[in-house]
């Protein structure tokens, strides 16, 4: 049968193997320029830090000098000299040569040479510069003594050499401007990487949009019929992709300092006022820059952070690390009346002169386009990720099934939308309105999940819990069932999508070529005579599943599915039984493995269900070799829950205790999850057999088997579902 089906459809399922193969090229791609733009943002990160570093170099040699000749210690300066010296000579190299950097992160990485004339011309310029530099004040970069002055702060042989050094290496970076030589061969590197970047986007995006008009000629009558959503998708997700890139291309920091007491420092990038939207920062408080815009939890937070970072000695990275300003909601009030909505990232870092906190520089960027780009991308991910599960999903279930199951889900709908639209007086009249939505949503469920359709299971589950959290409540009312009609319209909304694509599948199998599809399924009987001789695969499928899930073996066994003259109600309703008896058993009857054979069975279990005609009734019998009915464990779970009290346990015979598993809620599943624990299983079978007026036996054996024997009139007989089954 698989076989046979997967000759059918072997064009579509050809068709879109390329497709995917196609996406994954894509998909490729995307990875691949990603690379590059961290590639071409650590480059941009580390030529910054290199301007920065430029500049740092020969403060620190001037504070190291001062330092000496006032008597103050100079191992930090010194320090700070050594570390500058060494992190820009070392990028350096690696921007000429390539090799190994420390990143502004702090982690180590590898960077290839630049390769651009213009760049190359300018970081060997720089590189002149340096080496010139570099040679008066190697000797300083690689002391490795201590320096102590002597009570007259006279120094001695080693320190007099080192302030010699340091004399002479301060004239030379004055007279021969190495600091601002530096910055601007430094700036033309910069420049030139951040175009690059540019222009390596650009032809980047070229080459995706070549693949993907490629993909679209390739399979152009595909995407139209069938993946029209999933184009859009797509689209949508490469516009937002082009304008993430141009913003992050533009975007300019705002930087400015902050003193002891919070206050903005007057010299500040124009961007901070652009970001705040006011003029004349300088002297004003930053707390109550942002009391004006942020809640005051928020404000509390960035209190509490700051006041951290002007606190004594620091794990700085760490604090970094754990930075809660990174990303902030504030609200700008607006001229007209009403507030804009923004969101702004902070970073700090701590200034420190002469071994004293002087300052933290604050970074400050708007990046409320990344935020909006991120949520509008993963929205376009996972819209496109879920119809594609739900079209591969569909194209693997047999049309009949198919058809039987939206025309049977459809019915159980209705009957829930009706159910929530009848009025009710009394708290037992909300429990039966309850108690019907329950049964026809795990109908629903059943049966998608015995298709595959675990989208539309999900969805019913759902609705489930919440009926589950509404009959918990002691006093309920109209208002409480507002939820629930939510849920139905989120079930509703999605078996629209799954008809929609039928259709647009069915449109395409008309219109496509006739060699490259199947045929077409025939007159609605030939249809209904396929759902039924499939009905049995379908079971075993929904048998594997479950098993795979709750880690068994479990082999489904079905005869006698194809009774000829039964009418479609009556299919309808065995197929639904059959559904809940085999989860049924496979969730509570079958056991594990180890279990199995610890008891001398076979490791895998055996359901077997066979429908048969007797007379003028129809007979299903239905027989696991599980573990059987746990008279003691139903007995405990009947007082549990307080479906019979002590008194009346003691009375009841055997047969009356296994009749309780057909009580609705009644359950000896210790916690709830897909498959069981509600209660509601059992219960939509003695439903079904009581609307059909049959009967139902179950006899067990404790270790060895649990039989069903359910005989139904041969004409579907309605009956009041009040009624007890026998």
């Amino acid at each position: 049968m698989n076989l046979a089906i997967t000759g059918k459809y072997s064009g579509i399922v050809f068709a879109i193997a390329l497709f995917v193969l196609l996406d994954a090229a894509v998909l490729s791609a995307n990875f691949y320029m990603a690379a590059q733009f961290a590639r071409d943002t650590e480059l941009v990160n580390l030529a910054a830090r290199q301007q920065t570093l430029s500049q740092q170099t020969v403060k620190a040699l001037l504070q190291t000098d001062n330092a000496l000749g006032s008597g103050d210690l100079v191992d930090e300066p010194l320090s700070e000299f050594k570390a500058s010296y060494h992190l820009f000579d070392e990028t350096l190299l690696a921007f000429r040569q390539g090799g190994p950097v420390t990143t502004p992160a702090g982690a180590r990485s590898w960077i290839a040479p630049l390769t651009d004339p213009e760049m190359v011309m300018h970081i060997n310029a720089a590189a002149d510069v340096w080496h010139a530099f570099k040679n008066k004040a190697q000797s300083i970069a690689d002391f490795e003594g201590h320096i102590e002055l002597d009570a007259d702060f006279e120094v001695g042989d080693v320190e007099a050499e080192l302030e010699g050094a340091m004399f002479e290496a301060i004239i030379y970076s004055a007279r021969n401007r190495v600091s601002a030589n530096l910055l601007t061969h430094i700036n033309k590197v910069a420049v030139g990487l951040e175009q690059q970047a540019a222009q390596r986007a650009q032809r980047l995006r070229a080459v995706q949009v070549a693949g993907i008009v490629l993909a679209l000629m390739a399979f152009a009558i595909i995407v139209f019929y069938f993946l029209r959503n999933l184009r859009r998708s797509d689209e949508a997700l490469f516009a937002a992709e082009k304008e993430k890139d141009e913003i992050l291309a533009t975007v300019q920091d705002g930087l400015f300092l902050l003193d002891r007491e919070q206050r903005i420092g007057s010299q500040y990038s124009r961007a901070v006022e652009t970001i705040f939207r006011r003029e004349q920062l300088g002297g004003t408080e930053f707390l109550s820059l942002l009391k004006e815009i942020v809640p005051e939890k928020t404000l509390d937070t960035a209190r509490d952070y700051v006041r951290l970072y002007f606190g004594g000695r620091i794990n700085e990275k760490l604090v970094d690390d754990l930075n809660p300003l990174d990303q902030v909601e504030v609200h700008f009030r607006e001229e007209g009346g009403g507030f804009v909505t923004r969101y702004l990232g902070f970073s700090f870092k701590r200034v420190v002169v002469n071994g004293e906190l002087s300052h933290l520089l604050v970074t400050v960027n708007d990046i409320s386009e990344v935020v909006g780009l991120k949520r509008l991308l993963q929205q376009s991910q996972d819209q496109g990720r879920s119809q594609l599960d739900m079209l591969m999903g569909i194209l693997h279930i047999e049309p009949g099934l198919l058809n039987e199951f939206l025309t049977s889900a459809d019915k159980d709908v209705d009957a829930i939308n009706t159910a929530l639209k009848r009025q009710c007086q009394t708290q037992s009249e909300y429990i039966d309105k309850l108690d019907e939505i329950f049964r026809r949503s795990h109908s629903i469920k059943g049966e998608a999940g015995a298709l595959g359709l675990e989208s539309v299971a999900s969805l019913a589950h759902e609705l489930e819990d919440r009926v589950q959290t509404l009959k918990d409540n002691d006093s309920l009312s109209g208002g409480d069932f507002l939820s629930l009609t939510m849920r139905l319209d989120e079930l509703m909304s999605h078996m629209l999508s799954v008809r929609k694509l039928i259709s647009n599948l069915a449109q395409f199998r008309t219109t496509a070529p006739t060699e490259a599809l199947p045929a077409a399924e025939g007159t609605p009987e030939e249809a209904r005579r396929i759902a039924r001789r499939n009905l049995p695969a379908m079971l075993e499928s929904l048998g594997e599943r479950l098993a795979e899930e709750q880690g068994k073996q479990v082999q489904v066994v079905c005869h006698g599915f194809e009774l000829r003259d039964m009418e479609e109600g009556m299919h309808k309703s065995i197929k639904d039984i059959c559904v809940q008896l085999v989860r049924n058993g496979i969730s509570h009857g079958i056991e594990p493995p180890e279990e199995r054979l610890k008891a001398q069975k076979d490791r895998c279990g055996r359901v077997a269900l066979n429908v048969q005609r007797a007379g003028d009734r129809i007979e299903l019998n239905y027989r696991d070799d599980g573990r059987g009915l746990l008279i003691d464990k139903i007995r405990e779970a009947a007082l549990a829950r307080g479906f019979v009290s002590a008194d009346q346990v003691h009375e009841m015979d055997e047969r009356q205790i296994m009749s309780l598993i057909f009580r609705r809620g009644f359950s000896t599943a210790g916690k709830v999850d897909g498959n069981s624990g509600r209660g509601v299983g059992m219960d939509v079978v003695r439903h079904l057999v009581q609307e059909l007026g049959g009967k139902v036996r179950m006899s067990t054996v404790a270790g060895q088997h649990t039989t069903f024997t359910i005989v139904l009139p041969g004409v579907a007989v309605v009956r009041n579902p009040n009624e007890e089954a026998a």
